[in-house]
């Protein structure tokens, strides 16, 4: 029989749905076109107007889930349209609704920033007497709007963060054990990912904080914190990622290794290793949903 579903409860469907594809709203909305529009109230469901919703939940589907939706299909006619349906559209909403942070490894893809910074100890040692005790690399993201920026992270968007610290063959009078306390301190971190609601890191190694992009103010916070072995000799040494909202579309990152064990009697050792600091992000980048990449700009080098 047709017309089962009555124009108020397609719309119902329909507005859902273009709130998790659509522009939406706070934490729903992937910025992208939505296809289906609201029925006019009184007037009537056909299947152009079904196979439309279809089109809008496909969508947001495959990009949760990388497969197409089994439990809906689209319509020959309109006395196709049956409760039966309905009730699967509206199972699937909630679904949808529920998932909706989730971004499927198939429509993904991770990208370099471009902003990488690297600096080689031996050519100019920093942490030691009479050097600079705390180096930096800082960087800029910009996004084409505000919509942008906050359907990059509903759609599972992550800004990731990478540290290296190579001490194979390092200069003679290098204090071998200063050196091997960050490397293992950055190699423990693993790798720092700043999400939607907050920053996680691959391994249990440091302070990941629960800030992330809906979080930000125009002041500095710090996201992540790992610090040197606390029996060690050098427990007081740090390496930290800050971040801020510049405005509404562009975040900064502050990425710090600060070297605060300044040893005893006026001998402080210095790091000699080649540091790398990396940035990256992973995006929706799939069949249907496509959330561009940032602008990148390297404010600050190591």
């Amino acid at each position: 029989m047709a017309e089962i579903i009555s124009a108020a409860r397609y719309n119902e469907l329909q507005g859902r749905i273009a709130s998790l594809l659509g522009v939406g709203s706070g934490d729903k909305g992937y910025n992208q076109s939505v296809t289906s529009i609201a029925v006019p109230i009184g007037g009537t469901v056909l299947a152009t107007e079904m196979n439309a919703l279809f089109t809008d939940f496909e969508k947001v589907y495959v990009h949760i889930n990388g497969t197409t939706p089994t439990t809906i299909s689209t319509v020959t006619t309109d006395d196709d349209i049956t409760e039966a349906l309905y009730n699967a559209y509206e199972i699937l909403i909630n679904e949808l609704e529920d998932d909706r942070f989730l971004l499927a490894t198939n429509q993904s893809a991770l990208e370099s920033g471009g902003v990488n910074s690297t600096k080689n100890g031996a050519a100019t040692p920093w942490g030691g007497t009479a050097m600079p005790q705390l180096i930096d690399h800082e960087v800029q993201l910009s996004f084409a709007s505000a919509n942008a920026r906050r359907a990059f992270f509903n759609a599972g968007g992550q800004i990731r963060f990478d540290a290296n610290l190579n001490i194979d063959g390092l200069p003679e009078d290098t204090n071998i054990a200063k050196n091997r306390d960050w490397y293992a301190m950055i190699q423990n971190s693993g790798q720092i990912q700043f999400g939607r609601a907050a920053t996680t890191n691959t391994t249990v190694s440091g302070i990941a904080y629960a800030i992330g992009n809906e979080d930000l103010t125009t002041t500095y916070q710090k996201i992540y914190l790992k610090e040197g072995d606390p029996s060690g000799t050098y427990a007081d040494n740090q390496w930290y990622i800050e971040a801020k909202a510049v405005d509404s579309s562009t975040i900064s990152f502050k990425i710090v290794f600060y070297d605060a064990d300044v040893g005893s009697g006026g001998a402080d050792e210095y790091v000699a290793g080649v540091l790398t600091s990396s940035v990256s992000h992973v995006r929706a980048d799939g069949n249907y949903v496509d959330t561009p990449a940032p602008a990148y700009q390297k404010t600050s080098d190591l």
